[in-house]
């Protein structure tokens, strides 16, 4: 069976572009690959310098010496509480302040908590702000909201508490006669007291 110069062309056209094309495919798919795992270390590398910048060792080293601190403090993941809070969902927000928006999260063992996201924070506050959070997450009393830590491998730190469903204390002192938070003035001394 003779080939005609045309399919002696397309045989050749096939035998060429086939291997050409799957190296092309190859070569972009490593590439991808190859981008994608440099991005992760870099990612990896700016959460480990922001740890450390925000001394996140003293604070491990604070929490771990704490005989009374239980299972529930920890330093957080930032890919936990993203997760949380749905990548800080703008339906997520159940506050603003001068310093930051509060969130509310569901982590993994489905516990609901109020992530806060600071602003900013000055770098010779960072050794306050880690001994104030520890001794925080020390409290345990009922009229406290109970702080599980935070996570320190952002920019700036992320602060985990116990979600109350109730409001702030702020909106309930502050609450109209006609609102169901207002309180009695014996409430109002309790609270004092």
């Amino acid at each position: 069976m003779q080939c005609t110069k045309r399919q002696q062309s397309l045989l050749l056209c096939v035998i060429i572009g086939l291997p050409c094309g799957f190296g092309v495919l190859l070569l972009s798919f490593s590439v991808v690959l190859l981008t994608r795992r440099w991005k992760i270390n870099v990612q990896k590398r700016l959460c480990k310098n922001y740890f450390w910048k925000n001394q996140g060792f003293l604070l491990e080293r604070l929490i771990s010496s704490d005989k009374s601190a239980n299972e529930n403090t920890k330093i957080f993941s930032l890919e936990e509480l993203e997760k949380a809070t749905n990548n800080s969902d703008p339906t997520r927000i159940i506050g603003r302040g001068g310093h930051g928006m509060v969130y509310k999260g569901i982590l993994s063992d489905q516990r609901v908590v109020a992530i806060k996201k600071s602003k900013f924070i000055e770098e010779c506050e960072i050794s306050q702000f880690i001994n104030e959070v520890a001794v925080l997450s020390e409290i345990n009393h009922r009229n406290i909201v109970k702080q599980f830590v935070c996570c320190l491998k952002t920019e700036v730190a992320l602060l985990v508490y116990d979600y109350v469903s109730s409001g702030s204390l702020s909106e309930v002192l502050h609450a109209d006669v006609s609102n169901d938070l207002s309180l009695s003035w014996g409430d109002y001394l309790r609270i004092t007291l």
